[in-house]
């Protein structure tokens, strides 16, 4: 595999930044009369994307549908599929395809299947999920309890009984619907009846509704990126725990009712529930929003949510398969539309060439009050963003620091802003467009308790004035004016804010980068299956004031030592007010985004849950950070599919100096 210096200085910088969740305005109307012949299968109960991209469906009495990208097949009892019902799908290390049946476990591989029933070890051959860990060992949840396979058979896995008030299982106690692993390496069992079961390697812990469990009829559990366990329950809605305590979500909280089926995450951090009788909601982390009949969701049991490789997410339902395009549901029948119509507007050539405007020069905005205000623009590494830094004094004589950032996102296709500024108390996010001599952003302020929708308009006079307006939404009212300023270039800044220096040490919630500010670190070495390739990069990282911000830059050096240094990535680290997390920004020359959250690893350990767009591929990887003996920062890089770690790096970085004021 070949890695260049700049994927090598992206994840240098993934690693780095382990130191360290809106309404629709127009609802889709209903599909049009629902063609049941049509459907791929009348109950679609999984949906699964394979690596190399094929999709594979799950059917409740059709057997298994495979979609390779030009035409639907399946798979079916007459060609050696153990059951009619698919309750599970997944892709082994090797590639070969298991799935989870009403008659045993069945491995598809070249063509061929190979089933296991009681006779290979299950304890029963009604199986309702599959799961496999890190290790790349597969579980299964039975009818009669829960096995894992030892490499040629399956062995019986028991977890603890449990006595409850009020016992009531669909089946029996014993059924194991939902299984996961956690971010410690935790493995959860929900059960028919009897609450859900921790194992930590050792031994287990039982949480029931004597523990704050929302019901004992767990159907789910999925863990979020931020290490939280999600229960969804049959009957009594979600819960949420968080180590030490659950908290609960019901339909009187806003979900769509109380019979939880399924529960994932997606690329953007909303949480998602599918419900028995009444669709599916979305969870931003702070409001629901309700999927159903109005946008063209027409069938109200969904059975299954999958959000595939390019993020685009898929339910299957009772009655057929749905692709979520928007904000509303294409019904996908065995005659699609597989993708969205190929109407998307052209790519554009250079969307971040309307800022070369902003480069030259500093920025004044002049006054009567006491604030002055001055911006310094610069681009980022391979003009793919901008890094716009406000600095100046307020009305008080105190020193203001703002960032904000402009960048093309390449799986979103927008130019995407940032903005962390302790002035407007908060962190911003959205996106701006620029239409020839104006621009028009629209982003959400994250403050400490406060959720706002903003606006900003720039209008151009000429290459050295601009106006500038900030509008916040009013509702039905549309956009209030909050502030208006003229801008005008210098070509020499004059005055600077002083910086104290009690403001130059990270606040409370960055201090986990302490170690690493005011110093160079280095890695050099080869990579590669051979000789591999030779690289040496250098990273330094730079305290914000002000700004309650981290700016990380990393550059990859010459091999002969001659020239300039090629600058390959900025990374941004920074504390998200409404999230209450910290997170990494982080941008390569090549114009991949990089985006994550940081979690604390019981060992102390820093771990980020890492998605790159690299163009129109969505990779995910997991970053690990540890310091060691010798001043050395060891950085390991795992890619992930599913649950599936495969070690990609492994690499020491040295410091090298520190950095002379």
């Amino acid at each position: 595999m070949h890695l260049s210096h700049t994927s090598l200085a992206l994840s240098l910088i993934a690693a780095l930044s382990a130191y360290t969740a809106g309404q629709d305005k127009s609802p889709a109307a209903p599909t049009a009369a629902h063609d049941q012949a049509a459907q791929i299968s009348e109950y679609v109960r999984e949906v699964f994307q394979d690596r190399s991209g094929d999709f594979w469906f799950g059917t409740n009495s059709d057997g298994v549908g495979r979609y390779d990208g030009k035409s639907l097949t399946f798979l079916s009892v007459e060609q050696g599929l153990g059951g009619t019902a698919i309750r599970g799908i997944l892709q082994d290390r090797g590639g070969a395809m298991w799935f989870a049946t009403d008659g045993g476990v069945s491995r598809y591989e070249s063509g061929k299947f190979t089933n296991y029933t009681v006779a290979n070890g299950l304890l029963d051959n009604e199986v309702w999920n599959m799961m496999r860990d890190r290790a790349g060992t597969i579980w299964v949840g039975t009818q009669e309890g829960v096995c894992r396979f030892d490499g040629n058979s399956f062995v019986p896995f028991p977890i603890p009984r449990v006595d409850v008030e009020n016992p009531a299982s669909r089946f029996s106690p014993k059924v194991v619907f939902g299984m996961t692993e956690d971010k410690a390496g935790n493995l959860w069992f929900g059960t028919d009846g009897e609450g859900a079961h921790k194992y930590d390697g050792k031994s287990f812990t039982s949480y029931t509704t004597k523990d704050g469990l929302a019901g004992n009829q767990v159907r789910c559990i999925y863990s979020d990126r931020r290490g939280r366990i999600w229960l969804g329950t049959d009957g009594g809605g979600v819960s949420r725990y968080d180590g030490k305590t659950f908290r609960n979500f019901t339909a009187h909280d806003g979900l769509n009712n109380d019979r939880i089926f399924e529960i994932i995450e997606d690329k953007a951090g909303n949480m998602w529930f599918s419900t028995l009788g009444a669709g599916a909601c979305r969870h931003d982390g702070k409001t629901f929003m309700s999927f159903r009949e109005d946008r063209g969701l027409t069938r109200s049991h969904v059975q299954s949510m999958f959000e595939d490789r390019d993020g685009t997410l898929w339910f299957g339902c009772s009655g057929g398969l749905f692709r979520l395009d928007g904000e509303s549901f294409v019904n996908v029948t065995k005659n699609g539309p597989w993708r969205k119509p190929e109407s998307a507007p052209a790519k554009i050539a250079d969307p971040m060439a309307s800022f070369a405007r902003m480069e030259t020069g500093e920025w004044r905005r002049p006054t009567l009050t006491l604030i002055d205000m001055f911006e310094v623009w610069q681009w980022g590494p391979g003009k793919h963003s901008m890094l716009a830094q406000t600095f100046g004094t307020g009305i008080d004589r105190e020193p203001v620091r703002n960032l904000e950032l402009f960048y093309w996102h390449p799986g979103r296709q927008q130019v995407c802003l940032l903005g962390l500024s302790p002035f407007a108390r908060g962190v911003s996010e959205g996106t701006i467009k620029f239409e020839g001599d104006t621009a028009d952003a629209v982003f959400d302020l994250y403050q400490t308790r406060d959720h706002r929708k903003m606006g900003l308009r720039w209008t151009f006079a000429g290459p050295d004035n601009y106006h500038s307006i900030l509008l916040e939404a009013t509702g039905p009212e549309g956009l209030k004016q909050m502030n208006a300023w003229d801008y005008v270039r210098f070509k020499t800044l004059t005055s600077k804010p002083p910086i104290a220096e009690e403001a130059t040490k990270p606040s409370e919630h960055l201090k986990i980068f302490e170690s690493l500010l005011g110093h160079t670190w280095e890695a050099k070495g080869e990579w590669g299956p051979t000789a591999g390739e030779a690289f040496h990069i250098q990273t330094t990282f730079e305290w914000v004031p002000y700004a309650n911000a981290i700016h990380a830059r990393t550059f990859a050096l010459t091999k002969d030592g001659v020239g300039e240094p090629a600058h390959v990535l900025d990374a941004y680290l920074y504390h998200h007010t409404g999230a209450n997390v910290v997170r990494c920004l982080a941008l390569s020359k090549s114009g991949s985004v990089y985006e994550g959250d940081v979690s604390v690893l019981e060992d102390g350990a820093l771990q980020l849950d890492l998605k790159g767009y690299e163009g129109e591929r969505v990779v995910p990887q997991v970053v690990r950070f540890d310091f060691e003996q010798g001043e050395t920062l060891r950085q390991r890089v795992w890619s992930l599919e599913g649950t599936e770690r495969t070690l990609m790096l492994d690499l020491h970085h040295k410091k090298l100096e520190q950095k002379k004021n």
